[in-house]
């Protein structure tokens, strides 16, 4: 389901890597939460490709920038837990 009409399939990866850089810029560690279906070949456009790339190669103080939630996990639990921390 579409959050309004004409929006994408895929979530809008390059201003979710904006805010990454916003933040590792500022000497934070960052950790991106995502569900694991918006890395499926079939939802990823091919611009987004390197972005996922880079998130998929970078880290910041030996800590991985990207965690795919699995399926059957809501992947809010993880972003929630992490936030309590």
């Amino acid at each position: 389901q579409k959050n309004f009409a004409h929006a994408p399939k895929h979530v809008d990866y390059q201003q979710i890597d904006w805010i990454a850089q916003h933040f590792q810029s500022k000497d934070r560690n960052v950790l991106l939460v995502l569900h694991e279906r918006h890395f499926a070949s079939q939802m990823v456009p091919e611009w987004a490709k390197p972005i996922i790339a880079k998130w998929n190669s970078s880290s910041s103080s030996k800590l991985p920038l990207l965690y795919k939630t699995p399926k059957g996990c809501n992947d809010d639990w993880f972003w929630l837990h992490a936030a309590l921390l």
